[in-house]
C-alpha cells in the first residue's frame, strides 16, 4: 500500500484492501460490468473475508448440492441461453454518478465507407449526448475502433467524468484491454490507449449486440442517410421505441 492512506484513484476514501478491491468507484464499475453484475456497497462489505464467504454461499445456493440440483441448474442455464438468443436483453444502466457510452459502426466492405454512432446515457437511461458521423475504413474492426475513439474524444473534450464505453465487438475490446495489437486498426487502437491514459475514470467493456441495439440502430440509419440531425433530441419513431424498451426495468 502507498504511504498516503487516501485512494489514488477516487481520492475520497482510505485505501484499505476492501476499498481497493471492492468499494472504490472504479472497482465497483468493474464488478458491475462483469457477468455477475455485483454492486457491493459500504453497507454490504465489512471485510474482504466476510465478503468472500458470502460470495461462496451465493454461488453454492445457485449451484445446488446434489446431482438433481446440478442437472436442474444446467437445464436452466440452457433455457437462459435460448431466451437470450430469442428475446430482448435490455440495456444495463451504469452505476449512479457514472455515464455509459454505447458505440457501434455500420460498414460496407465493397465501398470502404460507413458510419459510427455514440450514445451517452446516465444511470436513468436519459440520453446526455448523441453523435453520428460518416467514416472511411478498410474493415469492420477499423470502423468499430473509430467509434470507440470518437467516444473518448467527446468525453475528454467535454470533461464528462466517469464513463464506461461499451462495444459489441469482442475481438476489438479484448485487444484494447489486453494491450495486444490488431494490425488493421493499430494506429486507432494506439490513439484509444493514449486517450484512456489521460483519465483513469474511463473503461471499455464488451456487451452483447442485444444490449447495444440503440447504437446499432443509429449507426445503421446514419450509414443509410435516413437519420435526422436532431435524432438525440427528437428521436424518430423507431429510435424512440428502442429507447423506451431499454429503459424499462
Amino acid at each position: 500500500m502507498a504511504s498516503d492512506p487516501v485512494c489514488k484513484i477516487c481520492l475520497k476514501s482510505s485505501e484499505t484492501v476492501e476499498h481497493a478491491l471492492l468499494l472504490c468507484d472504479w472497482a465497483r464499475a468493474t464488478w458491475f460490468g462483469a457477468e455477475c453484475q455485483w454492486t457491493q456497497t459500504v453497507e454490504t462489505v465489512s471485510s474482504i473475508g466476510k465478503w468472500m464467504v458470502e460470495c461462496i454461499k451465493r454461488l453454492r445456493a445457485g449451484g445446488g448440492g446434489d446431482q438433481e440440483k446440478r442437472v436442474e441448474k444446467q437445464q436452466t442455464h440452457k433455457t437462459e441461453i435460448i431466451r437470450r438468443k430469442t428475446n430482448l436483453v435490455k440495456w444495463r444502466p451504469p452505476p449512479e454518478n457514472w455515464l455509459k457510452a454505447n458505440v457501434d459502426a455500420a460498414f460496407k466492405k465493397d465501398t470502404g465507407t460507413g458510419a459510427i454512432a455514440v450514445v451517452i446515457r446516465n444511470h436513468r437511461g436519459r440520453i446526455m449526448l448523441g453523435f453520428s458521423g460518416k467514416i472511411q475504413a478498410r474493415s469492420s474492426i477499423m470502423a468499430e475502433a473509430q467509434a470507440i475513439r470518437q467516444a473518448l474524444i467527446i468525453v475528454n473534450n467535454l470533461q464528462m467524468g466517469r464513463i464506461l464505453i461499451e462495444s459489441d465487438n469482442l475481438k476489438l475490446v479484448q485487444a484494447i484491454k489486453s494491450k495486444t495489437d490488431l494490425g488493421e486498426a493499430l494506429a486507432i487502437i494506439q490513439d484509444i490507449r493514449i486517450l484512456m491514459e489521460t483519465s483513469p475514470e474511463k473503461g471499455v467493456t464488451w456487451t452483447p449486440r442485444n444490449e447495444n441495439r440503440l447504437a446499432h440502430a443509429v449507426a445503421k440509419a446514419a450509414e443509410a442517410e435516413t437519420l435526422p440531425v436532431s435524432w438525440s433530441i427528437k428521436p424518430p419513431a423507431d429510435i424512440q421505441s428502442i429507447i423506451r424498451e431499454e429503459v424499462q426495468m
